[in-house]
């Protein structure tokens, strides 16, 4: 998940003010094969609408060019 600094709302990836894709893109640049665990904690709107989106954003980051 991804959130706003100072116990703020979660946001979808990339949203929040987590470092996610330079986290991705260091693990890319390093070559690591490791899993990558994503929790969701979706309380209103469509689940599985803002697990799609979450996975596509993380498809794109883990396949742009370094």
């Amino acid at each position: 998940k991804d959130r706003v600094k100072e116990f703020g709302p979660q946001v979808p990836l990339g949203q929040g003010d987590a470092q996610l894709p330079q986290l991705l893109a260091h693990l890319r640049k390093g070559r690591l094969r490791i899993p990558i665990c994503v929790e969701h904690v979706v309380k209103e709107g469509d689940r599985v609408s803002t697990i799609r989106s979450d996975v596509t954003w993380l498809r794109q980051q883990l396949t742009k060019e370094l």
